[in-house]
């Protein structure tokens, strides 16, 4: 089976986090990094928090007002960031706010090895969910 790192650049997703992270976690990846982009919500609480519960190398990175690039590039230039910092063969790029199909992993053992996979793979977005 290959080794899976997943990647996740939020900011202020903690109202998402509780349904993405276990989705995260059922794929029982190698690795989760998550990058947070000056969150000032309850986000790296919660991150931690379920980190504890998985036995996972998991970890959270802090980004700051001049951290990486501007605004417009800011999201792009964090994934790029977490993906260079991954150490499996097999990268996941997925945002705060989406769950991920439990079914990943399997798909993921189908690709050929001499591949890196940076990719969003989602089940379904569910922002209007929690509106």
């Amino acid at each position: 089976m290959k080794k899976i790192t997943v990647i996740l650049a939020v900011r202020n997703e903690e109202r998402f986090l509780p349904a993405t992270m276990p989705s995260i976690y059922s794929l029982h990846p190698d690795e989760v990094i998550f990058g947070l982009d000056r969150c000032t919500d309850g986000t790296k609480k919660l991150i931690e928090a379920e980190a504890k519960r998985h036995p996972v190398n998991t970890r959270i990175l802090e980004y700051g007002e001049g951290d990486g690039a501007d605004w417009n590039f800011r999201r792009a230039f964090l994934r790029w960031d977490l993906g260079t910092l991954a150490s499996n063969e097999v990268v996941v790029s997925t945002s705060g706010d989406i769950v991920l199909d439990p079914n990943l992993r399997k798909v993921l053992s189908l690709i050929p090895n001499k591949y890196r996979l940076i990719t969003k793979v989602l089940r379904f977005f569910f922002k209007n969910r929690f509106k």
